[in-house]
């Protein structure tokens, strides 16, 4: 996770008298963009019986989904909660997973359109996903729908990880087109008597 939206989160904390030593224990967990990791820091922060998590991105929402039906967790941001089975309703969660979602579904497509007013002659783009988040396919396909009715193609950029990403770049291959839209990918974690953060 990166420092900035950590330390944001740990003074929000404090800001409503939740303060780390005092009357407030927060385990950062941090997966270092390895996704394969998120399973064993899911199951640690079950094991450690902790308040509440506090969660941010769709691979970290999937793992704690499958480790917890009991601990309270708070994602921070989704596109879609109900389509990625996180809640049965935006007015009724249910289970244990509730917090906030993006109402911009539609975004993917939004984007495309800024980028065609802003390159008129933009014939291909080249949409960054990370194979790992499930939530990915869905927006490709409305991004993938709204460049076929402006004469866009499209290109999907899957073939490497979050970490590929992060340490190295993707490669680039030639037509590939300019990068549109990628995903949260960066990793992260927080237990208090209130909470845990966790992101992938």
């Amino acid at each position: 996770m990166e420092t900035g939206r950590y330390d944001a989160f740990v003074q929000g904390m404090r800001e409503l008298g939740y303060v780390e030593g005092t009357n407030a224990i927060i385990e950062a967990r941090f997966a270092d963009a390895k996704a394969e990791r998120l399973p064993a820091i899911a199951a640690e922060l079950v094991r450690l019986k902790v308040d509440v998590i506090v969660a941010t991105g769709t691979p970290v929402y999937r793992a704690l989904q499958h480790a917890t039906t009991t601990i309270p967790v708070v994602i921070t941001l989704t596109f879609d909660p109900v389509g990625d089975g996180f809640a049965a309703s935006l007015a009724r969660p249910g289970g244990n997973i509730t917090g906030l979602s993006l109402a911009a579904v539609d975004l993917g497509p939004k984007l495309l359109e800024l980028l065609k007013a802003a390159v008129p002659k933009l014939s291909r783009v080249a949409v960054l996903l990370q194979p790992e988040n499930p939530a990915h396919p869905q927006r490709v396909i409305r991004i993938m729908s709204a460049a076929q009715k402006v004469g866009i193609q499209v290109r999907k950029a899957s073939r490497c990880s979050a970490t590929t990403l992060m340490e190295h770049g993707c490669p680039r291959r030639r037509g590939a087109g300019r990068p549109l839209a990628g995903g949260p990918w960066l990793p992260g974690g927080v237990k208090a008597p209130t909470g845990t953060m966790l992101r992938d």
